[in-house]
This record gives structure tokens, C-alpha cells and sequence, in this order.
């Protein structure tokens, strides 16, 4: 066991201490920095920052959705709310948005090297790396266009089965 293990007499790691609070919750509840800082505390002769409190959420958001399907969504400068089922859509929607910016970004990195500060083996390495990212870049960019007409066909659907409907 490190030193800096976080041993609490109950066994909870900071994952379940979190896991445990959100768990019967109705959404919507919104948990203040200090509250959360408390609660990971409790137990323990540990404190936490802002910055570690975010950092505990961050890792504990995947198996916060396995366990019990909860997700906190951040609110600036406060701490985070408890996510509706609802607001699951717009929420994945705008990871996705950031990871396709990440990995754009990842591209560029990749295309702006100084080549000629490679050797050859890295060079190859580099070029090998840099035509993997560019196919994920175009199939993902070709399946946003695909999704995006199918969201259209339903939204024409959706909209003819409306106007049906009020006649």
C-alpha cells in the first residue's frame, strides 16, 4: 500500500463515496464544491482542493454510469448537477464535439513536425502514425455526415407525422 493511499475505516474507496451519494438522488440536485470536498473527506485525513474534487468526478463519471446510469455535469464555478436522464443526449453530444476537436488537434500536431529533425526510423513512425489519424479523422467526419442526414430524414418525418396529425 503507497503512502498516500486514501484508507477510510469503511473501505470506500473515493469512487463509491461518490457513487453512494448520487445513487438515490433525484436529478437535478446540485452538489457544491465544499459538499463534495466534505463528503470525500469524511473518513479520512485527506483534503482535497477544487482541482482534485474535479479530478475524482472525472475518473468516477464511467462507473457512475455503469453502476447506477447517474452522470454529473459541471457547473462552472459551483460544482456539478445531477444529470437528468434527458440531458444524457446533450451531454454525450458535447464529448463528442470536444473529442473530435482533440483528435483534430491530435492531426495537426502530427502534419506541423519539423521533418527534418526526425531520423529516419522516427520519421517512418511518424508518417505511419500520421495516415492512421488522418483515415479516423476522414471515417469520422464521413459518419457525421451521415448521421446528420438521418437526423434530417427523422426531423422531416417527425415533422410530416406532426402536420398529419393537426389536420
Amino acid at each position: 500500500m503507497s503512502l498516500f493511499e486514501i484508507v477510510r475505516a469503511d473501505g470506500r474507496s473515493n469512487a463509491q463515496v461518490l457513487i453512494d451519494l448520487v445513487r438515490d438522488e433525484s436529478p437535478g440536485r446540485l452538489y457544491q464544491y465544499d459538499e463534495l470536498r466534505a463528503v470525500l473527506e469524511e473518513g479520512t485525513v485527506h483534503a482535497y482542493n477544487v482541482t482534485q474534487v474535479r479530478a475524482i468526478v472525472i475518473r468516477t463519471q464511467p462507473r457512475m454510469l455503469s453502476d447506477c446510469q447517474r452522470t454529473l455535469s459541471n457547473v462552472r464555478g459551483v460544482g456539478y448537477r445531477l444529470a437528468h436522464a434527458n440531458d444524457h443526449q446533450g451531454l454525450a453530444v458535447t464529448k463528442k464535439r470536444r473529442a473530435d476537436a482533440q483528435i483534430v488537434g491530435g492531426l495537426r500536431l502530427l502534419r506541423e513536425v519539423r521533418w527534418d529533425e526526425l531520423d529516419q526510423k522516427h520519421r517512418q513512425a511518424h508518417e505511419g502514425m500520421l495516415m492512421v489519424m488522418e483515415g479516423i479523422v476522414l471515417s469520422q467526419q464521413a459518419l457525421d455526415r451521415r448521421q446528420a442526414g438521418i437526423e434530417l430524414a427523422i426531423q422531416r418525418l417527425t415533422k410530416k407525422v406532426e402536420d398529419i396529425e393537426k389536420k
